[in-house]
């Protein structure tokens, strides 16, 4: 599994209310990576990005740019051991949450926008 996304994904902190930081890389993501996506941004934040031509029906995802941990150390960072992705904090000398729900379904959801030809994902902030 390719997880360079993935680990970029658990570095941004976004607790709900302030999701800033990971709805601006997601559309850096897709315009670099896909730029032949269409992404719409309401006023709240909410992204909507479709892949692919005119046609019936699109098969749909969903997601939330927030994460539910809400605390994390100012010295977090991603780590791997053994095949394994965990938070830690050297100051605390202490694992610490990845914010993972809903880190995964972002990073599921940008890799089938990779591998579908047509698809909708959206994107909301909060729960």
């Amino acid at each position: 599994m390719e997880t360079e996304l993935l680990e970029r994904l658990y570095a941004i902190h976004s607790p709900t209310g302030d999701e800033w930081a990971m709805i601006c890389f997601v559309r850096q993501w897709v315009a670099e990576n896909m730029p032949s996506a269409k992404v719409k941004m309401d006023r709240l934040g909410k992204l909507y990005i479709t892949k692919g031509g005119a046609g019936e029906g699109y098969p749909t995802l969903a997601c939330h740019l927030d994460q539910v941990q809400t605390l994390r150390s100012d010295d977090f960072e991603v780590r791997e051991e053994e095949g394994t992705l965990f938070g830690w904090s050297e100051r605390n000398q202490c694992r610490e949450g990845l914010g993972a729900d809903d880190k995964n379904g972002i990073w599921v959801g940008l890799q089938c926008l990779e591998a579908c030809p047509r698809l909708k994902l959206f994107m909301s902030v909060g729960e």
